[in-house]
């Protein structure tokens, strides 16, 4: 199974039912191109790429909700979603005919027996406008029935929540000890906790980050080691047990196979290519109490309704994985540690396991593709990033 973004050739729009931030589907539900906006209604799930033309075919399953598919409505042509399980004839399955030169391109062919002629994914007219109705229509030959599976990688469900899917081994964290808008990455959000010393700011539990010298003063890389940093091969290294009351502190990791893990641990290990701590919200598939996170150390001084930060990982404390998520979410409560969120990331139904919170209110930055998606006023200054 995988999850794509589905773009037209031609118009450079996307696959979109109609609606925003769809949360449910209705029988015959239109489909039509739009501008990309990576929320749900553009989201779809196809379990493989079947490119023979004999056969059932496979499905293009909406992820708003996988029993319904893409379908030809008979009497019109048109392209609407329909429950998988009442489709006759081929209506709601396709095949995938590989077009030369196009990457992740295809013409998309439906199984449906409604004619003995092969009927393709289409435009209703070869327009890059919005609004422009998708139907199945005989070869014509042009890019308006060429349409590119872009691989999901970021979601905006809804006004206050985002999720990306990060792969390990594409990601990593930098010192800044700078003002959250700084950073010229494309991709990047604000990470660890910290506090304000005199030279600027100080890591808050485990660290383990890129640092390069010419970018942060001297006064400011003595306080570091002061604060009980190391530094080697361009990382800065600081173990919640050399300071700062942090005890055991869960902490997001990735490994020198290129393997995140999330688990508890007082120390960093030179061997780890980037370490960041964060206050617990989920321990093996168990949402965290107030006392678990003040255990380690924690204040809930953070634990008020603004924009927040979350890593997350669907494995163990023990098992590594080679992808994780980054979730963006503007809480509403005060009290969201083991409610709101909890709640949040397990009707995702991305099957995450572990989760720790990272920094947010005032430091809150999350930049994709080159625009902040979601972000506060204030330009804080901020001790590092995660990059992807």
């Amino acid at each position: 199974m995988a999850i794509y973004n589905i773009k037209n050739k031609g118009s450079g729009k996307y696959l979109n039912i109609t609606g925003d931030y769809l949360t449910s589907l209705t029988n015959n539900q239109n489909v039509m191109q739009w501008d990309g906006s990576y929320t749900p209604e553009q989201t779809w799930v196809i379990d493989s790429i079947v490119t023979s033309s004999t056969g059932s075919g496979v499905p293009i399953k909406s992820h708003v909700n996988q029993n319904f598919s893409l379908n030809i409505y008979r009497t019109t042509k048109n392209a609407d979603v329909y429950p998988i399980a009442s489709n006759g004839g081929g209506d709601g399955h396709v095949y995938f005919e590989p077009v030369s030169g196009v990457t992740n391109g295809y013409r998309i062919v439906t199984k449906s027996d409604f004619s003995t002629t092969k009927h393709y994914l289409s435009l209703e007219s070869n327009s890059t406008a919005n609004n422009i109705n998708v139907c199945w229509a005989p070869y014509n030959g042009t890019n308006y029935q060429v349409w590119v599976l872009e691989p999901m990688k970021y979601m905006k469900v809804n006004a206050n929540l985002h999720y990306v899917r990060i792969a390990s081994s594409e990601t990593g964290v930098r010192y800044t000890n700078a003002a959250k808008r700084t950073p010229t990455d494309s991709n990047y959000f604000n990470a660890g906790f910290f506090g304000y010393y005199s030279s600027g700011t100080l890591p808050a539990g485990n660290l383990v980050a890129d640092f390069n010298t010419s970018e942060i003063s001297a006064d400011n890389k003595n306080d570091l080691v002061g604060w009980g940093c190391s530094f080697a091969n361009d990382k800065v290294y600081k173990g919640c047990n050399n300071g700062g009351g942090y005890t055991n502190t869960s902490t997001f990791y990735i490994d020198s196979s290129h393997e995140a893990y999330i688990a508890q641990t007082s120390s960093v290990n030179s061997t780890w290519e980037y370490a960041i701590s964060g206050a617990p919200i989920m321990v093996n598939g168990v949402a965290a109490t107030s006392s678990d996170i003040q255990d380690q150390g924690w204040d809930l001084s953070w634990t008020y309704n603004t924009w927040h930060g979350c890593l997350a990982v669907t494995t163990n404390s023990s098992t590594g994985a080679d992808e994780f998520y980054y979730l963006a979410i503007k809480t509403t409560t005060n009290s969201f540690i083991t409610t709101e969120v909890c709640n949040t990331l397990n009707n995702l139904g991305l099957g995450i396991q572990n989760a720790i919170m990272l920094d947010g209110g005032g430091s809150f930055i999350f930049k994709y593709s080159g625009t902040p998606r979601a972000e506060t006023m204030e330009n804080r200054q901020i001790n590092n990033i995660m990059y992807f």
